[in-house]
């Protein structure tokens, strides 16, 4: 696996997990390959946050006040780009995965999942189906918010968006 200490969160970035690897504080899945950061999974989001001029944490207080997404709530960085994610579990825990559904093409049905991604990579979650579907919901019910209606039906359809 490679190193990049200085990745920026994208469209192609597919999820990101903590590292559990000396000197490393993330493992970030591409739709290009995995990498190491010392970077950690809230310093990735916050940067992404604030390149759309927003935080983590107005993102985080936004989830809660206006979508009563108390616990997990997930993370839309920029909707028409597709850039968002969904935790596993809480995101303060060391066990959480970040995830961008947009990329994921098909969920086994097993107790702890294994997603499958559109470059054919796989990845084993924590947590169950119910709960990967109920917060794929609860990232849906935001982005319906963010995106157009007439970009809506494209991008409910796990769609590439071509607007730029």
């Amino acid at each position: 696996m490679k190193v990049n200490n200085r990745y920026v969160l994208s469209e192609g970035t597919m999820a990101m997990e903590y590292a559990k690897v000396m000197h490393y504080e993330s493992i970030i899945h591409d739709v290009n390959d995995s990498y190491y950061s010392t970077q950690t999974n809230y310093s990735l989001i916050n940067e992404a946050c604030l390149k759309q001029n927003t935080t983590y944490e107005a993102k985080k207080e936004i989830s809660r006040v206006k979508y009563k997404h108390r616990v997990k709530p997930p993370f839309i960085i920029c909707a028409l780009k597709g850039i968002y994610f969904i935790p596993t579990m809480s995101p303060s825990s060391t066990d959480n995965i970040w995830i961008n559904p947009r990329h994921v093409i098909s969920v086994s049905d097993d107790l702890y999942p294994t997603l499958t991604f559109t470059n054919g990579f796989t990845l084993k979650i924590n947590c169950s189906i119910h709960t990967y579907k109920k917060q794929v919901e609860r990232a849906q019910v935001q982005l319906y918010h963010h995106i157009p209606p007439v970009i809506w039906k494209v991008f409910s359809r796990n769609q590439p968006i071509d607007i730029f």
